[in-house]
Order: C-alpha cells, then structure tokens, then sequence
C-alpha cells in the first residue's frame, strides 16, 4: 500500500467517533483515503469487520473497491450500492429500482433500523458528492459513525 500524505494520514486516523467528510479533487487518494481508513479502523481501532457499511454508486466501483480492501487485508461486512444494500435489506424482493429506495426508507423503523443500527455503527461512502436526498436520509437514519469522501466539482446532482 502506498504511503498516506500527511492530509490523508489526518483523515485516516481521525478518532472513530468522529463524523468525516473528506472533500479533494480528482486524483488526489479519496478512495484510498477511505480504503486505508477501513483498514485503520480494523487493525488500530480493533473494529470488527462485520460492522463497517461501506457504500458507492456502481457496480464497477464496488468490485474496485473489493480489490483494494482485499489488497490491505481488510473486508466489511457489505460494499455495495445503496441500492444493492437497500434490495438485500428489504422484506418484499418483488420491486422496481426505481421504488427499491423510497420503499426502504419506509420500512426503515422500529425492529429494522434497530437490527441496521446495531449491525453497522460505522458507514463509509465513497462519491458522497452524488448522494440523493433518500440516500442522505438513510444516512441520517442509520445514526452511524460516517466517514464520507467525494469531490462537489464532481456532484451529478
């Protein structure tokens, strides 16, 4: 793994309780900012794996994001969409992506969000630039430790 600037190492190792949002612009290490900090949080803070949520945008960045993880001999419990994760979370599979989101924020209450808030105290996002106002709201639901990285010179919304 290739060594953290002194910006980077800030971000990385800033305390876990903390909420973070990293913004850089492009090519400046904000994916690897967030993979070295899960790394951190594994192997300095003693966080278990099972309880880190990280989400991006596509597919394609997740699988990325996997390589990488696998690279620092880390792992999350789930990297994925916040679609992929709302589908896996949600108790009717027989849904539009287009309704898969708000249908999940609707059922995000009582038992759910308790079962979620339990299993995931800390949520990292990767192109926190292009979350939507459902996306954030699940965010502010899930009332976890956040450590969110993007670029607004780069917001598709």
């Amino acid at each position: 793994m290739k060594k953290a600037n002194t910006e980077q190492q800030k971000a990385i190792e800033c305390p876990q309780e903390q909420n973070t949002l990293l913004l850089a612009g492009a090519g400046t290490g904000k994916t690897f900012t967030l993979i070295a900090r899960i790394a951190y949080l594994q192997n300095s803070c003693q966080v278990n794996p099972n309880q880190i949520l990280c989400l991006t945008f596509t597919k394609a960045a997740a699988a990325e994001m996997k390589t990488r993880l696998s690279k620092v001999n880390a792992s999350v419990g789930f990297i994925g969409t916040f679609h992929s994760f709302a589908y896996q979370n949600l108790k009717s599979k027989d849904i539009s992506l287009a309704d898969i989101l708000p249908n999940f924020i609707s059922t995000l209450k009582d038992s759910l969000l308790d079962r979620l808030q339990k299993s995931y105290p800390y949520i990292l996002v990767d192109e926190f630039q292009d979350t939507d106002p459902l996306q954030i709201k699940f965010l502010e639901k899930m009332n976890s430790h956040l450590f969110l990285v993007g670029d607004d010179y780069q917001a598709i919304y």
